[in-house]
């Protein structure tokens, strides 16, 4: 509430506000704002790392997409990084790593033997988060028809 400030004449008072409720409602609109911004960091964060984890399934499923095809795992059977097996390839294909948004993903398909003649594909996606490293595994089984 607005004080009434003498202005030296008997009698005569002008409307305004004191230094001390000045300085009161600026700590109280700060503390309420430093709150607004907390809460706008954190749903940044949040979001942030909801793209990310979006990015690396997108990420995942195509790399599972790509050696799902019975012929591209046979092809892999004459490359040195693979050891040999009666069969489509197996052991672990590392495409490289893929810079998106300005997160690099690290990408690896795991192709072992599964039940019954199918083959487990796995394809393994990891970046940087919050000073650690994140991983998904997206798991799916292959067979020859």
């Amino acid at each position: 509430m607005p004080m009434l400030i003498d202005s030296g004449k008997s009698g005569t008072y002008s409307k305004g506000f004191s230094l001390i409720e000045v300085v009161a409602a600026i700590a109280i609109l700060s503390l309420l704002l430093g709150g607004v911004l907390a809460i706008f960091s954190q749903g940044f964060n949040a979001a942030q790392r909801t793209r990310n984890q979006a990015v690396a399934v997108n990420l995942a499923r195509a790399l599972a997409e790509e050696y799902s095809n019975w012929t591209k795992l046979t092809e892999l059977d004459d490359t040195p990084w693979i050891p040999p097996h009666n069969g489509p390839a197996n052991g672990v294909y590392n495409p490289g790593e893929i810079n998106l948004n300005n997160v690099t993903y690290g990408r690896t398909m795991q192709i072992s033997d599964g039940l019954s003649g199918l083959k487990r594909l796995d394809a393994v996606l990891s970046w940087p988060e919050g000073g650690t490293t994140k991983n998904l595994t997206i798991s799916t089984l292959k067979a020859d028809y």
